[in-house]
């Protein structure tokens, strides 16, 4: 079967013809990939950085954002049926652990990641544990399904940030960060400020609801914060200078939120940003398991037309170096590559 992989420890994926998985195990589900969307995580393996360098061992098949249809159940199988659509969390925890058993598995120190530690969704066909798999709603577009994950970071993200009644910025205006500004809305924030330094990226925040939003790379960026007092800060842009603004920006006792993922250690003064002005900050991982899908399950059936605005291009799967190539040159939104016609 056709399949996506990291072959090689350097830069770019390879196109393979890899055997199809065999039958799935007793507690597993196979699943025949619909649609799979391409993240910022992807893009790190595809440059073959400092993180993905740490945490990938090629060969990979890559993928963990997908919709797909369950061909086979495995005999213990209980709550899915071969023909449902389905998406998946892409964390596979132990399960066993003292995080695991107080409810916080999105922090399980076993964690494999799929596409990451372990074969992806990037391929016509693939296994998948029943535990991880979400039963997609008949009313949710199939291709919307393929990106639960991330929306999933952004839901996460705006629950960490605590946004309810405060003037919230955002830094990073990418998929995630434009999801959230929907998102931090509907959780009551008063007013939604985006950095961001892409001016087309700029204009989409603001169709998505941002009050307002402004260039990052300008100095002057701070006059549209005189007088604010930033409650909360969203960081999803992974960059050093957007961190550095992040915790700028928030007011002494606010809370910073922290998704972004950068791609090497960052130099940062604590005793400034932190301790002395008493902020809080949470890194976010993943989704929570399973309270952030029930809600990102209910904004996908009432924000359809955010959802929609965001999955901007479709690729045909074979053609994933033009994906990659719309992604890193900042032409896309959202991309989610085609496997149907497999």
């Amino acid at each position: 079967m056709f399949a996506i992989a990291k072959t090689d420890p350097k830069e770019g994926l390879s196109p393979i013809q890899t055997s199809r998985p065999e039958a799935p195990s007793s507690h597993g589900v196979q699943i025949k990939i619909h649609y799979a969307g391409l993240c910022g995580t992807d893009m790190h393996i595809y440059n073959w950085d400092a993180w993905a360098q740490k945490h990938v061992k090629p060969p990979r098949v890559l993928g963990h954002e997908f919709v797909g249809e369950v061909v086979a159940v495995g005999s213990a199988v209980t709550r899915v049926e071969t023909g449902q659509m389905v998406s998946g969390e892409c964390h596979v925890v132990c399960g066993r652990c003292s995080l695991c058993k107080a409810g916080k598995a999105h922090l399980c120190e076993q964690t494999e990641i799929v596409g990451v530690h372990r074969d992806g969704a990037f391929a016509e066909v693939f296994n998948f544990p029943e535990s991880n798999v979400w039963p997609v709603h008949s009313s949710i577009p199939t291709k919307h399904a393929a990106i639960f994950d991330p929306l999933g970071n952004a839901m996460h993200t705006v629950d960490a940030a605590q946004v309810n009644g405060k003037d919230t910025l955002i830094v990073g205006a990418g998929t995630i960060g434009l999801a959230a500004v929907s998102m931090a809305k509907a959780h009551g924030a008063r007013r939604v400020f985006v950095f961001e330094p892409n001016p087309e990226k700029r204009t989409l925040a603001l169709k998505f609801g941002a009050d307002e939003a402004v260039d990052s790379a300008e100095g002057s960026k701070w006059n549209a914060l005189k007088g604010v007092e930033i409650g909360s800060v969203l960081e999803m842009s992974g960059h050093s200078a957007g961190m550095s603004d992040a915790f700028e920006a928030v007011q002494a006792g606010g809370t910073v939120a922290m998704l972004g993922l950068p791609s090497g250690e960052v130099s940062f003064d604590f005793a400034k940003h932190i301790i002395m002005k008493g902020v809080s900050v949470h890194g976010v991982i993943g989704r929570k398991m399973y309270e952030t899908w029930q809600q990102v399950d209910k904004f996908q059936r009432s924000h359809a037309g955010t959802v929609e605005k965001l999955i901007t291009h479709t690729v045909n799967a074979e053609s994933f170096e033009d994906a990659f190539a719309l992604m890193k040159a900042g032409k896309s939104i959202k991309t989610v590559l085609d496997f149907s016609q497999f």
